[in-house]
Formats: structure tokens, sequence, C-alpha cells
């Protein structure tokens, strides 16, 4: 039983290396038969290319509309307080929401602004919500919650919320912020982090294997595959997730460029060498990846992956 599992997850990882190496541009691979699989005509490149401007987060001057649909503002009254963090966060093609856009920042231990489209930044409510005025010009809500308040409002279709963070600065003065927003941001986010839930891959830098493209153990259907990246000042993370289910059982794989944690090191694994490349199979840590390898010429990272319930399984080891 454990050689078929390794067979399994050694089959996943040959189909998906034999697609990226080219192993015949229209030819199907005879691992992909009988499951459903289909390949593609056309065979991935997976050469990485240079970085978008993503990667120049510290620019002085950031222009926002690269990741945003409207300039974040911030106010020009603080209460005392500096901005220390700020995210830009692009979330689209949601199964919930459907995309999910926002701009969020914070000063401090006294309060966080969060702002976006209406029909994009979703704000959970809390507790019952007050009307309320401020200035007698800005129509707000209010609600509250353990470190404070938040007020909530909407000027030139950008929907603003502001929170205290743990009862970091007063009502009124919270008040007065809200009141001051109006100065366009232009210092660079401290993190941009941006999933797309469909198969756009374009943002990555390089081309990813999709689904459909490599082998999948047979009775295993596709959930979700989508696109991931993070980019903060120091570092820039992309990744591509796939995921697959049967039953209560799930196989996920994600191709990245950028988190390269070193697995040779590691005792619970053993290397197969498969068309040239170290692949790192292990099978007695849930906590960690069923299989590992780098795909040639191109430094993307494979990171294969299976659910408790497949450890015990004819399945288990299978490729993600």
């Amino acid at each position: 039983m454990k050689r078929y599992k390794q067979l399994v997850t050694a089959g996943l990882a040959l189909s998906m290396m034999g697609v990226i190496a080219g192993c015949g541009t229209n030819q199907v691979s005879p691992l992909t038969q009988g499951t459903g699989s289909t390949q593609s005509s056309k065979v991935p490149t997976n050469t990485i290319s240079g970085n978008k401007s993503v990667g120049n987060i510290q620019n002085t001057s950031f222009n926002f509309h690269e990741y945003l649909p409207f300039t974040p503002l911030l106010p020009s009254y603080t209460a005392g307080y500096q901005l220390t963090h700020s995210e830009v966060i692009r979330y689209l093609n949601t199964p919930q929401n459907g995309d999910a856009i926002s701009y969020s920042a914070s000063y401090a231990n006294g309060f966080v602004i969060t702002e976006g489209r209406p029909n994009q930044l979703h704000i959970v409510q809390i507790s019952p919500k007050t009307d309320l005025i401020i200035n007698n010009k800005i129509h707000a809500t209010m609600q509250n919650h353990d470190g404070g308040e938040s007020i909530e409002f909407e000027k030139h279709n950008i929907l603003y919320d502001v929170t205290t963070i743990n009862g970091g600065v007063s009502l009124e003065d919270l008040k007065k912020v809200c009141a001051s927003i109006s100065v366009p941001a232009t210092q660079s986010p401290s993190v941009i982090h941006m999933s797309d839930y469909g198969s756009n891959s374009s943002q990555l830098g390089f081309s990813p294997v999709k689904a459909g493209q490599f082998y999948v153990p047979s009775g295993f259907t596709l959930n979700t595959q989508g696109s991931e990246v993070n980019v903060s000042k120091t570092s820039k993370t992309v990744s591509f997730q796939i995921t697959y289910n049967k039953g209560s059982s799930y196989l996920t794989v994600i191709q990245s460029t950028g988190m390269a944690p070193d697995y040779s090191k590691n005792s619970s694994f053993h290397i197969v060498r498969m068309y040239g490349t170290s692949v790192y199979f292990q099978s007695r840590n849930p906590g960690l990846p069923v299989a590992v390898f780098t795909i040639p010429h191109t430094g993307v990272q494979v990171y294969a992956s299976n659910s408790a319930h497949l450890s015990r399984s004819v399945g288990a080891n299978l490729y993600c």
C-alpha cells in the first residue's frame, strides 16, 4: 500500500514536470489517460518574467490606481497619532462577495481607516447602528465594539469605516478624524495582497500549470484554482493554487516563487530523482507537504498537500 501511494504521488509530479518540460508539444501524457483530465495543446512556457511594478513597492510616490479603482484619502487631523501601517487588499471573483477591494491605514494604537467602493467593501456589523451627523454635513452611522466605536459613512461614492483601536481615541476625536479625511495618500503601502479566485494568472510573472494539464487521481474533481500575490517592502511572494475534492478529502498543489523553505535538511523527507530533478517526499507529518520540487529552469517551487483523510487511504500521498 505504501509503495502504491508513493507511485501515485510520483505520477502526479512526473506529469507536471512532463508538461513543463514540453515532452511533445501536443502529446497527451499516458498518466492523464483515463482520469478525465485533458491536456492543453499549448504547453506553458513557465519562464519567469521581470517583476511588474508591484515589486517596486518602495517608491515614495505610489500609483494606487494600478491596484485600486479610487484614490485613497487620509485625514489631516490624527489626534497626534502617526501613520504606522497601510494595506491594499484585492480579492477578485470570490464565491461569496464577488470582488472585495479596499485600502486601510492604521495610526499606531489610535485608530484605523478602511475605505473602498460600497459594493466592494464588506463591513461586518457587530452591534446595532445609530445615526450620526458630523459637522452638520456628514451623515454617518456608528456602532460600538469592544475597543470603542466605529463610524461608517459614504462620500463621493467611497465608503469609509473609521474605528478606534482599544479605545485609543475618544469619540469626539474620531469624529474630527472623519471630518478631515481629504488628503490623497501618496506613501507606498506597507503590504499589498492580491488574490484572484478565477483562472487568471497574468499578475504572477510566470505561467503556471493549470487544472486539466496534469495527472489527477480518479474521483477527484476541481474545486478552486486561483492566484495570489503578497508584497511587502522587503519581499514578494506569488503563487497559483489548485484544489481538488473527493468527498471530505482534498488535494492541493501550490506553484510559487519567493517562498522556498529548505526541506533538504528535514529528516521527514526522502529524495527521488525525476527528470533530473530532486523531488522531496514524505508521508508521516500531516503538517508538511507530501511532495516538493522546483521546476527546472524557472525557479518555480511546487508544493503538494493532502488532507488527513487521505493519509490512510489509497490516494494518500497523491500529489497535492
